[in-house]
């Protein structure tokens, strides 16, 4: 398995052992509040999700050869599940 296939997996394991959508959400929430958010010169028009009823903001690039992944957003849900995207893929 690799380092990508067990950060994923490990996203997938936090989340199946909470039974109840609130606590999920509850769960996205505490992860929104923990990720760093973009500083404002990052949150740029051409860094925007387009379509999206919130706010959000992508950057993606390469760095000392690993994909990297920032992400913010102006809903904390979304913010929630940017973090785990970042968590899942940067690096």
């Amino acid at each position: 398995m690799t380092d990508l296939d067990r950060r994923q997996q490990d996203i997938v394991d936090e989340f199946a052992m909470l039974d109840d959508w609130m606590l999920r959400y509850q769960h996205l929430i505490e992860h929104a509040k923990t990720m760093p958010p973009l500083p404002p010169e990052r949150r740029t028009d051409d860094a925007i999700v387009r379509g999206c009823q919130s706010k959000v903001w992508v950057h993606t690039g390469l760095r000392d050869g690993s994909f990297r992944l920032e992400a913010d957003s102006d809903a904390q849900i979304v913010r929630g599940l940017a973090s785990l995207l970042v968590r899942a893929v940067d690096g």
